[in-house]
């Protein structure tokens, strides 16, 4: 898991694009608000690897897996990769 980007400064870093093109699966998880559901479809153009995923409780993955727990978080992305 890596944080490359937020919907606030509108930019992702040139290094991550041979990611994009090679990476098998990708999750993205941004806010819900107007600006993160823009990024997530911006985004999402880049490859078909890319899957927009949303967090079950809490309101980003540090929160939700601060609430959950380890295990509790490693599942989720186990589920959103399938």
């Amino acid at each position: 898991a890596a944080a490359i980007g937020s919907a606030a400064n509108r930019c992702i870093a040139p290094r991550w694009y041979p990611k994009f093109l090679t990476a098998p699966s990708i999750l993205i998880r941004m806010d819900a608000d107007q600006a993160g559901q823009g990024a997530s479809e911006q985004i999402s153009l880049l490859s078909r690897a890319i899957k927009c995923v949303q967090v079950p409780q809490g309101k980003d993955v540090n929160d939700f897996y601060l609430l959950a727990g380890q295990e509790a978080a490693t599942n989720w992305i186990k589920m959103s990769l399938e």
